[in-house]
């Protein structure tokens, strides 16, 4: 028989073995497919149980600190995280993965500092920053993206927004705040550059009626496990680093295979041995336990050296790079920036703004952002170009505006049907089966990436003197705590 009919046979068996089977394989399929939207069902429930808190953070005059203050308060910050181990926790009294939301918001020219987060977390959150900077005002705020319609076309405002990606893989590190310094030698504040610069400035160019929005939500990753997998972000970084330094990966053997060496050595070793008592001298010692000796040493010789000996300066430094990426605390990110207005005063020009603010973050030789294209608020190309979907960004413009709000990661239908997912139509159908099993149909356009404690610092930290804009808020004087011999009652 040719290959071809054998394949064909088998494949006709299992059509039979499913035929026949079908009432042990289709209970089997649909209790996954309940258990997982059970799962997903407790999920929500849970998250929309959470209550949250919009907290602004008002910062003095002379702030005299870098950012690795603030590196402090997000290690800090990385403690409520308890992921999910027994079956309890991921299917009955479930745990889920909460987040904070990071952001700094151009409003009419000034900027300002805001943290969401469960309230819960509240007083974690401001215990954090409190003791690194003392001297900030905390208060709650009310939600700042309600302004701007509910959903659009609107006939008074516009709206332009994206979500930024990696270039690289995750254990590649950005530029960071250790690199924003000059050569002038002198007092740290006033001869380092604050990344934050470029941000505040462009605020300040914003006229009344438009607001620019630079959220980062941040969940922190832990310890490796089935609950994301962006938890083994650090594993994935150590093994790019041993492939980039030329380490082989050491092998697992089975654990029953040196006793099936060690036997066959020894069977081997019965006729050496009568060999050698006929005639001394006339083994040669290659079979048996000398054949487990001779490998080895086989094995060694075959070892190369590590091609650090050979690395150019350059990559030394990118592995450098990446092992000090990896030895720190790291958060699962989504880094979002929308800019709305009023159609009378909508700058396209701020779009370029946007730009500019990411690049600044970018390396040749490690890692930088690019535009995460599925998120983007413009129309998509079908059939070459040819046809241009308005629908597509219209979609886009209100789902990138309702998951800000939310403070959600970007989710939308898979493609169910061999049509433009934006047309009626095919969302009709997704939104039926979504209702069956909505975590088998929705998926995430946002693309996830991790930053660690450092990095994240270098996005979002509170500037120092040194950012000088006139439209940066700042409190007047000091806050202080009261006399610790203040009488009360």
């Amino acid at each position: 028989m040719s290959p071809a009919d054998i394949l064909t046979g088998l494949f006709i068996q299992l059509f039979i073995l499913i035929l026949k089977g079908w009432w042990i394989i289709l209970p089997l399929v649909l209790l996954y497919y309940a258990s997982e939207a059970w799962r997903y069902y407790k999920y929500e429930e849970k998250r929309l149980g959470t209550k949250w808190v919009l907290l602004e953070i008002k910062i003095p005059r002379g702030i005299m600190k870098t950012p690795e203050a603030m590196e402090r308060v997000f290690a800090g910050l990385h403690g409520p995280y308890d992921p999910p181990k027994e079956f309890n926790d991921v299917y009955l009294n479930i745990k889920i993965r909460l987040n904070y939301s990071f952001e700094i918001v151009g409003q009419e020219g000034s900027t300002r500092f805001y943290i969401y987060c469960p309230k819960a977390w509240r007083n974690l959150v401001e215990a954090q920053i409190y003791g690194q900077y003392p001297e900030v005002m905390i208060s709650e705020a009310e939600d700042y993206a309600k302004f701007g319609p509910k959903n659009f076309p609107s006939d008074e405002y516009e709206i332009w927004g994206l979500e930024m990606q990696f270039m690289k893989e995750d254990a590649y590190p950005i530029l960071t705040y250790k690199e924003y310094k000059s050569l002038v030698p002198g007092d740290e504040e006033k001869w380092k550059v604050d990344p934050l610069s470029a941000i505040s400035e462009s605020f300040a160019k914003l006229h009344p009626g438009e607001q620019l929005w630079y959220q980062i939500l941040a969940r922190p990753c832990g310890t490796p496990g089935k609950t994301s997998a962006k938890d083994k972000w650090q594993e994935a970084g150590q093994a790019l680093v041993d492939k980039l330094a030329g380490k082989e990966k050491p092998k697992v053997d089975p654990w029953w295979k040196p006793y099936t060496e060690i036997a066959s050595a020894l069977v081997e070793e019965i006729p050496e041995h009568f060999k050698e008592l006929a005639s001394p001298g006339s083994s040669s010692g290659e079979q048996g336990l000398g054949r487990l000796s001779a490998s080895t040493k086989k094995e060694d010789a075959k070892r190369e050296p590590s091609k650090m000996l050979h690395s150019t300066p350059g990559e030394k430094t990118v592995i450098e790079a990446i092992e000090q990426k990896i030895g720190k605390l790291g958060y699962e990110c989504i880094v979002r920036l929308v800019y709305i207005g009023r159609k009378d005063v909508f700058d396209h020009s701020h779009i370029a703004t946007i730009f500019a603010i990411i690049q600044q973050f970018n390396t040749r030789n490690l890692n930088g952002f690019r535009l995460n294209s599925a998120t983007m608020t413009k129309r998509k190309n079908y059939f070459w170009g040819f046809y241009r979907s308005r629908r597509f960004e219209l979609n886009t413009k209100n789902s990138l505006l309702y998951f800000y709000r939310k403070r959600s990661p970007f989710w939308d239908f898979k493609k169910v049907l061999p049509l433009p997912v934006a047309s009626r139509f095919s969302r009709i159908i997704s939104g039926l089966f979504y209702r069956l099993f909505p975590n088998q149909i929705e998926y995430m356009r946002s693309k996830t990436l991790v930053l660690n404690i450092e990095e994240l610092a270098t996005m979002f930290h509170f500037p120092g003197e040194t950012v000088s804009s006139p439209t940066m808020p700042r409190m007047e004087s000091k806050q202080g705590g009261p006399p610790i011999n203040l009488p009360v009652g």
